[in-house]
């Protein structure tokens, strides 16, 4: 996808607030000097040239490295609130306020 589609897909799932535009474009040349996407200049007669952006194999392979990091850091969150939960409800401890 392009950059600016990037941006809206972001704003729709980040909280709060949109991303930082140049942030962003930060971000995407540093990926791409690692190698992990590419880009290209997409030229229509339609209106101004868009870059297009996608990853690579290495990109791709960060991601769900990533993706395994997060799951694992929910799974122990989950398990974090649980023990608290159950903590609170045998009396041991009081409830934060």
């Amino acid at each position: 996808m392009y950059g600016y589609e990037l941006l809206e897909s972001l704003s729709e799932m980040v909280h709060p607030g949109p991303p930082d535009p140049g942030g962003l474009y930060r971000i995407l040349r540093t990926m791409e000097q690692d190698g992990m996407l590419t880009s290209k200049w997409q030229t229509n007669d339609n209106g101004p040239a868009k870059r297009i952006y996608q990853l690579t194999e290495k990109g791709y392979l960060h991601l769900q490295n990533w993706i395994a990091t997060l799951a694992e850091t929910r799974e122990w969150l989950d398990q974090f609130l649980k023990d608290y939960q159950d903590l609170v409800q045998s009396e041991k401890i009081e409830p934060l306020r």
